[in-house]
């Protein structure tokens, strides 16, 4: 669905596929025609260029610089164990590379100090053509004082064309020598628009923010930024100094600033606001500020400042681990009401003090952001009841343009309808496309319930349901597995029910209902952790043998009780899925001595036999140990219930023993002999008392 609108010039294909599987499923001529035909009346110069990218194995860095993929490389060598001689010759082929314009390059976890920083990037000094590069160089040694420190800033500003620089220092020492070396290399390069920063973790002082921001006020021509600095010890008076200089960048157009964790408070939030406010030209705005000890006061007036971003269309606001209550909350909808061009809008206040009140009022102003086509709200909370999730669910009902919904959400349910509720509010949406839901609040009752409201959003296309760690979802989860036929539009399902105690019966009718949505196309099942066996795993198998349309399947049986027969019959099934492309499948065997030497060799040769696939990755576990037997659910109950038994039994025959001390006391003779009539009588009526108790 392209909208004829745009005028495009060239379009370009790209596939992770061997050539012979791109040339056997994709017909390019039938592509471009369809393409073409959408644009007949305002391109007429359309231009065919198709880049097939294919899955390669590489000897050595002269294959790859000699290669179709000169131009965009992307090489992933965190935690790696390569020699100084290895390093000398990347770099030195980096060196002659004039076709290279995209480098990224993780080089994380692996000791790198300045010296080796500097030697890169002289290196890509040389690459005249590079205009996109990313280094992620989290936890090195880069900045500590027992290494020579090399100067990185002159060698980085040799790489003039750079448009858009992305460097990771997460977890290194930087200091202001440091910063200023920083510093010093990207405000000498006169093409950047783009620059991400992430110096968290990393030992910052307030001089060093203060320096940086001076430097970042010199970037003129930045309209993207990205700041994190996250746990780095900032207070009220860093942070405005800090917003201070960023306000000075006019021709900023999206602002990400991750300062969590920190001291700011509601002076410094307050102050950050009302400087943000003068870059008027902002459509993009993230500002994530968990935990920083803020309350009503700071949360209402940096919104009240924000307002003054009229272009805004999507705001991103971190406010989760503060103090904001009811009122904050019902402030904080009443401001975001005034943002005339906001479609997109994610906000956390998980782990405030908000209760029914506040989330029914937030709700009532986020029913009349009339714009608002995405929100993802995270509020868990055990101070909001049904009451309010009821009333969250009938005021987002009403917007209307509404087509992606992403609720973290969580509350004290005390009656049995609240999440059947919620959804039944949703239902309203009538263009509601995407859902997804993330809570681990609930049990057998509540998955139940839940899919009673589900059935009701007819036209989702996207269903994401995360809910790892619940007490009990059997059978409850079933009822949502066979809702799920209801859904006709149905094209993307993402379950995750890790460590929720699924048993057999619930994969099978999991199964069951997927073998119902003849529309889905992803599917992704995370169902780690859980009781699921050899009956359980078949059935699955069975249900997607007959999901014909499916494209894209992951599927996570990691820590279940899954043996050779189980895993055989789900890969059966599984090769039976005829338009399947792309499979990502983990597997743990129950006990390893239950396998025989070659059957993981079967299993994968299994997999490999299925041609059609053009991406398959086939991970098998299992323990070194031999288990001892695990008991079964029911084992389990009689286990629970003879040891509350044997624990029972003890505590009488120790109020026994206690009333026995007593007697004898009370009732020695003069001559300090038991009475042994009484006592007989006592302890035989005693003992009889303790008997029908326990029955």
């Amino acid at each position: 669905k392209i909208n004829t609108n745009y005028q495009i010039k060239i379009i370009q294909f790209n596939f992770c596929a061997s050539k012979s599987q791109i040339n056997r499923y994709i017909d390019f001529d039938i592509i471009y025609q369809q393409i073409k035909n959408c644009f007949v009346n305002k391109n007429q110069k359309l231009k065919k260029q198709m880049i097939k990218q294919h899955s390669c194995l590489f000897r050595n860095i002269d294959e790859i610089m000699n290669s179709s993929f000169s131009k965009y490389i992307h090489l992933n060598l965190d935690a790696s164990s390569y020699s100084e001689q290895d390093m000398t010759l990347l770099l030195s082929e980096l060196s002659k590379s004039q076709k290279l314009q995209t480098l990224i390059l993780n080089l994380s976890y692996n000791r790198i100090d300045s010296q080796k920083v500097s030697n890169l990037l002289s290196a890509l000094s040389k690459c005249s053509n590079l205009s996109y590069l990313e280094l992620n160089l989290q936890k090195n040694l880069i900045g500590e004082k027992a290494f020579k420190c090399v100067e990185i800033g002159p060698e980085l500003a040799e790489c003039k064309n750079i448009q858009t620089l992305k460097l990771n220092l997460n977890n290194n020492l930087i200091d202001l020598s440091f910063t200023k070396d920083l510093c010093s290399g990207f405000t000498q390069l006169p093409n950047l628009q783009t620059l991400d920063l992430d110096l968290s973790l990393s030992k910052i002082d307030s001089r060093s923010i203060s320096y940086l921001g001076s430097s970042l006020q010199n970037c003129s021509k930045l309209t993207n930024l990205t700041l994190n600095l996250i746990i780095s010890k900032i207070n009220h008076l860093s942070a405005s100094d800090l917003s201070s200089k960023l306000s000075k960048l006019i021709n900023l157009t999206s602002l990400e600033l991750h300062l969590d964790n920190n001291q700011i408070g509601d002076i410094g939030v307050s102050e950050l606001g009302s400087y943000i406010s003068e870059l008027t030209n902002l459509k993009n705005l993230m500002l994530s500020l968990n935990q920083n000890k803020i309350t009503n006061k700071g949360a209402i007036n940096l919104l009240s400042s924000l307002t003054k971003c009229t272009q805004i269309s999507s705001l991103n606001l971190g406010l989760n681990l503060n103090i904001i209550n009811d009122h904050g909350a019902s402030k904080i909808g009443l401001q975001l009401q005034k943002f005339p061009n906001l479609k997109d809008l994610t906000l956390y206040l998980t782990n405030n003090k908000i209760g029914d009140q506040g989330i029914i009022n937030l709700g009532c102003s986020l029913a009349k952001c009339s714009q608002l086509v995405k929100l993802l709200l995270g509020l868990k909370s055990y101070t909001i009841t049904d009451k309010g999730a009821s009333s969250l669910g009938n005021e987002l009902g009403k917007c209307r343009n509404l087509s992606g919904l992403q609720l973290y959400f969580g509350w004290q349910k005390l009656s049995s309808d609240s999440a059947q509720n919620l959804c039944s509010g949703l239902s309203k949406c009538a263009n509601l496309k995407t859902f997804q839901l993330i809570t681990n609040f609930f049990d057998n009752k509540d998955s139940s319930d839940l899919s009673l409201g589900l059935v009701k959003l007819t036209n989702l296309q996207n269903l994401q349901l995360y809910m790892w760690s619940n007490k009990q979802v059997n059978p409850g989860a079933s009822d949502i597995f066979f809702c799920l036929s209801q859904l006709v539009n149905l094209q993307t399902f993402e379950l995750d029910f890790s460590d929720s105690k699924m048993n057999d019966q619930t994969a099978l009718d999991l199964g069951s209902g997927l073998a119902k949505c003849q529309n889905l196309q992803n599917l992704t099942l995370s169902l780690s952790c859980n009781k699921i066996g050899d009956k359980g795993v078949s059935g699955l198998g069975q249900g997607l043998a007959q999901c014909n349309k499916i494209l894209n399947l992951q599927i996570d049986l990691f820590g279940n009780r899954i043996g050779e027969k189980g895993a055989q019959n789900l890969i059966s099934g599984i090769s039976q899925m005829v338009k399947l492309r792309v499979l990502n499948l983990q597997i743990q065997f129950y006990r390893k001595y239950d396998l025989e030497e070659t059957y993981i060799e079967k299993l994968q040769y299994q997999v490999y036999k299925i041609q059609r696939l053009v991406s398959r990755n086939f991970c098998v576990f299992y323990d070194n140990c031999e288990y001892e037997h695990e008991p079964t659910d029911e084992e389990e109950e009689y286990e629970q219930m003879e040891q509350e038994r044997q624990e029972e039994i003890e505590r009488y025959k120790q109020e026994y023993s206690e009333q026995e001390n007593n007697q004898s006391e009370t009732e020695l003779d003069n001559e300090g002999h038991f009475s042994t009539d009484e006592q007989t009588n006592s302890i035989r009526v005693d003992t009889s008392q303790s008997h029908n108790s326990l029955i």
